[in-house]
């Protein structure tokens, strides 16, 4: 799965290239890529998913620099909005004081 996303962020937009890259049945890895940069992140959704909990999964950074958890929290959001559409078309809200 591969999707691109556009983050506003102060006065600027970001474009950012979501890919996943490996899944089992615990985790998933994505790789996020924006200009020259790129980072790993890690999460818990298959394994939630399997359970059938209701928690938000936890993402872990697995290379990569973080400098602005503002704007990476900003990005997540909007990562798990799109992840979500993508697995159940049509089914998705998201109040907007949550992006």
């Amino acid at each position: 799965m591969q999707f691109t996303l556009t983050i506003p962020l102060k006065e600027k937009r970001f474009k950012i290239t979501v890919e996943r890259i490996y899944q089992s049945e615990q985790i998933e890895r994505y790789e996020i890529a924006g200009g020259n940069k790129k980072i790993i992140l890690r999460n818990n959704r298959p394994q939630l998913k399997n359970k059938k909990s209701k928690k938000k999964p936890e993402w872990k950074l697995e290379s990569g620099t973080i400098k602005d958890p503002q704007a990476f929290a900003l990005t997540l959001l909007q990562i798990e909005k799109k992840i979500e559409e993508i697995d159940n078309p049509g089914q998705v809200y998201i109040h907007p004081k949550n992006l």
